[in-house]
């Protein structure tokens, strides 16, 4: 249930608001309202609501190229006060690896036995992870394994990934995780299967490009003053660039989202509406 308090809508603390991507959705509600509304000549705009993007970006995956056809692609989906443009967004892979052992009793002939958890454990210590660079990061995010103490546990699953804004760089990682992977499965005498996915490409956009120009002249007519930056996440916009579609991740003023403080401003809302319609004035121009 959210809480509007002092101009401020927020969790009330035991879910999260959902402003990721409700805000996004609101403001372009609130656009077309006012555009129909005022009745003035603008270029067709098309609304794109888009199903599954926290489960993969499945939605936009789903789209036909003709069907996101457009001159410029806005993407409601960055954290931060309005004004903000994702200039940059990296490639992502994700990687499920099974190792896979032999079972023994541990008490017993735990000689016998060849511990998958080990081989999950030694791969993982190969890897660097966490912050690898400015634009490139690695983790482990789930570790399963093993059925009991006294069980030389025969199967391990781990889950992780890596991103980078550079595809070059996102690879040497991709690579090099894969390698400890194997390596470690082949020291303890085990084996491993690998599945890696590429969740998106990465994009990105000149400060110069006209896409950023017509975005930042629309700001400066609401009062804003726009600002690009890079963002280690994606969104539905990794999918839209790699259509060849000109495209921009905003910020929609939330804060604090996935956890149950998450937050926004209601004069954010407001700007973000009134950035919608600047943005469709400037395209008629």
């Amino acid at each position: 249930m959210p809480v509007v308090d002092a101009g401020v809508v927020r969790s009330a603390g035991e879910n999260v608001l959902g402003g990721d991507d409700k805000a996004g959705v609101a403001a372009v509600i609130e656009a077309i309202r006012r555009l129909s509304a005022a009745e003035m000549p603008h270029p067709d705009v098309i609304v794109l609501l888009t199903v599954s993007e926290e489960q993969g970006l499945l939605g936009a995956k789903a789209l036909a190229a003709e069907d996101a056809a457009a001159d410029l692609c806005l993407v409601l989906d960055a954290d931060g006060a309005v004004g903000g443009i994702v200039v940059a967004s990296p490639t992502h892979h994700t990687f499920t690896a099974t190792f896979h052992g032999t079972a023994a009793h541990a008490g017993v002939e735990p000689e016998k036995g060849v511990s998958a958890i080990r081989m999950a454990a030694r791969a993982i210590e190969r890897m660097d992870l966490g912050r690898l660079d400015e634009g490139t990061t690695a983790n482990i995010g789930v570790i399963e394994g093993g059925s009991a103490t006294n069980v030389v546990a025969p199967a391990c699953t781990v889950r992780g990934e890596c991103r980078s804004l550079r595809a070059d760089r996102v690879e040497a990682v991709r690579s090099a995780m894969d390698a400890a992977l194997r390596d470690s499965a082949e020291e303890f005498g085990g084996t491993v299967t690998v599945a890696w996915n590429l969740e998106y490409r990465g994009f990105t956009v000149a400060d110069e490009a006209p896409a950023v120009a017509l975005v930042r002249a629309a700001m400066a007519d609401v009062g804003l003053e726009g600002r690009t930056f890079a963002t280690g996440g994606g969104s539905d916009g990794n999918v839209f660039a790699a259509l060849g579609i000109p495209t921009l991740v905003l910020a929609t003023g939330m804060s604090k989202v996935h956890t149950t403080s998450e937050e926004i401003e209601v004069v954010q809302l407001e700007l973000l509406a009134d950035l919608l319609v600047a943005v469709v004035r400037r395209a008629a121009v």
